[in-house]
Protein backbone atom coordinates (compact mmCIF):
# COMPACT_ATOMS: atom_id res chain seq x y z
CA UNK A 1 0.00 0.00 0.00
CA UNK A 2 1.15 3.34 -0.14
CA UNK A 3 0.49 6.06 1.99
CA UNK A 4 0.44 9.99 1.36
CA UNK A 5 2.77 12.07 3.50
CA UNK A 6 1.95 15.66 3.62
CA UNK A 7 5.35 18.23 4.53
CA UNK A 8 5.69 22.04 4.01
CA UNK A 9 8.06 23.42 1.79
CA UNK A 10 10.31 25.92 2.49
CA UNK A 11 9.00 29.58 2.50
CA UNK A 12 6.26 28.58 3.65
CA UNK A 13 4.80 27.60 0.14
CA UNK A 14 1.82 25.56 -0.41
CA UNK A 15 2.32 21.87 0.69
CA UNK A 16 3.61 18.79 -1.52
CA UNK A 17 2.03 15.63 -1.54
CA UNK A 18 4.52 13.15 -1.31
CA UNK A 19 4.01 9.24 -1.94
CA UNK A 20 5.87 6.88 0.02
CA UNK A 21 5.05 2.89 -0.36
CA UNK A 22 4.59 0.59 2.90
CA UNK A 23 8.41 -0.72 2.76
CA UNK A 24 9.88 2.78 2.96
CA UNK A 25 7.38 4.00 5.64
CA UNK A 26 8.50 0.64 7.79
CA UNK A 27 12.38 1.23 7.12
CA UNK A 28 11.47 5.02 8.36
CA UNK A 29 10.05 3.96 11.67
CA UNK A 30 12.69 1.40 11.98
CA UNK A 31 15.60 3.95 11.54
CA UNK A 32 13.43 6.26 13.62
CA UNK A 33 13.18 3.57 16.78
CA UNK A 34 16.64 2.80 16.70
CA UNK A 35 18.94 3.68 19.59
CA UNK A 36 21.05 3.20 22.78
CA UNK A 37 21.43 4.43 25.79
CA UNK A 38 24.05 6.93 27.53
CA UNK A 39 24.29 4.11 29.98
CA UNK A 40 25.65 1.79 26.68
CA UNK A 41 27.44 4.13 25.10
CA UNK A 42 29.34 4.41 28.41
CA UNK A 43 29.99 0.78 28.38
CA UNK A 44 30.91 0.81 24.80
CA UNK A 45 33.17 3.27 25.76
CA UNK A 46 34.75 1.36 28.57
CA UNK A 47 35.57 -1.46 26.39
CA UNK A 48 37.92 0.49 24.21
CA UNK A 49 41.58 0.45 24.79
CA UNK A 50 43.93 -1.67 26.62
CA UNK A 51 42.13 -1.91 29.58
CA UNK A 52 39.14 -3.61 27.21
CA UNK A 53 38.31 -6.24 24.72
CA UNK A 54 37.84 -3.96 21.59
CA UNK A 55 40.61 -1.62 20.05
CA UNK A 56 43.27 -2.50 22.60
CA UNK A 57 45.41 0.59 20.12
CA UNK A 58 42.42 3.44 21.55
CA UNK A 59 44.00 6.30 22.13
CA UNK A 60 41.31 9.27 23.09
CA UNK A 61 43.43 11.69 21.87
CA UNK A 62 43.94 10.64 18.82
CA UNK A 63 41.26 8.56 18.04
CA UNK A 64 38.15 9.88 15.92
CA UNK A 65 34.49 9.32 15.39
CA UNK A 66 35.68 7.75 12.00
CA UNK A 67 38.71 5.52 14.04
CA UNK A 68 35.69 4.23 16.14
CA UNK A 69 33.16 2.96 13.70
CA UNK A 70 36.04 1.38 11.50
CA UNK A 71 38.21 -0.44 13.80
CA UNK A 72 35.52 -1.26 16.73
CA UNK A 73 31.98 -0.58 15.73
CA UNK A 74 31.65 -2.33 12.23
CA UNK A 75 34.10 -5.22 12.94
CA UNK A 76 32.10 -5.63 16.49
CA UNK A 77 28.27 -5.69 14.05
CA UNK A 78 29.87 -7.63 11.43
CA UNK A 79 27.86 -10.91 10.86
CA UNK A 80 28.69 -13.94 8.31
CA UNK A 81 25.74 -12.63 6.04
CA UNK A 82 26.56 -9.07 6.60
CA UNK A 83 26.71 -6.46 9.09
CA UNK A 84 23.88 -5.02 11.47
CA UNK A 85 23.09 -1.98 13.27
CA UNK A 86 25.37 -1.78 16.45
CA UNK A 87 22.50 -0.77 18.53
CA UNK A 88 20.29 -4.13 17.17
CA UNK A 89 23.49 -6.05 19.00
CA UNK A 90 22.01 -5.07 22.40
CA UNK A 91 18.82 -6.90 21.78
CA UNK A 92 15.21 -4.98 22.61
CA UNK A 93 17.14 -2.20 24.64
CA UNK A 94 18.76 -0.14 21.69
CA UNK A 95 16.89 -1.33 18.62
CA UNK A 96 12.93 -0.73 19.04
CA UNK A 97 13.37 2.20 21.43
CA UNK A 98 12.48 5.60 20.12
CA UNK A 99 15.53 7.84 21.57
CA UNK A 100 15.26 11.03 23.02
CA UNK A 101 17.23 13.35 21.24
CA UNK A 102 19.25 13.18 18.21
CA UNK A 103 22.64 13.48 18.51
CA UNK A 104 25.05 14.56 15.01
CA UNK A 105 28.49 14.52 14.73
CA UNK A 106 31.48 15.27 12.58
CA UNK A 107 33.27 12.46 11.83
CA UNK A 108 37.00 13.86 12.21
CA UNK A 109 36.13 14.91 15.49
CA UNK A 110 37.78 13.17 18.75
CA UNK A 111 35.39 10.12 19.56
CA UNK A 112 35.93 10.62 23.18
CA UNK A 113 34.95 14.53 22.44
CA UNK A 114 31.13 13.10 21.51
CA UNK A 115 30.91 10.47 23.88
CA UNK A 116 31.71 13.49 26.50
CA UNK A 117 29.27 15.90 24.78
CA UNK A 118 26.11 13.15 25.16
CA UNK A 119 27.46 12.85 28.71
CA UNK A 120 27.16 16.20 29.79
CA UNK A 121 23.51 16.71 27.75
CA UNK A 122 22.48 13.90 29.81
CA UNK A 123 23.62 15.52 33.14
CA UNK A 124 22.67 18.62 32.20
CA UNK A 125 25.89 20.12 31.80
CA UNK A 126 26.07 23.59 29.03
CA UNK A 127 29.60 22.12 28.39
CA UNK A 128 31.58 18.80 27.71
CA UNK A 129 35.43 19.62 29.09
CA UNK A 130 35.00 18.38 32.30
CA UNK A 131 33.68 14.93 31.50
CA UNK A 132 35.61 14.45 28.69
CA UNK A 133 38.65 15.33 31.69
CA UNK A 134 37.16 12.34 33.33
CA UNK A 135 36.33 9.70 30.30
CA UNK A 136 40.33 10.17 30.10
CA UNK A 137 41.07 8.71 33.29
CA UNK A 138 38.92 5.97 32.49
Amino acid sequence: SIDMVERPRENSQPLCRTYRSEAWLTKVEALANRSISVGELLDFYSKLGPCGDVMPHYNPLRHTTNDITRSAIIPLSYKTDGGVAYASLLGDSGSHRMPDCMVTHDWQNLFVHLVAAIVADALGFDEYHRVAERLLTV
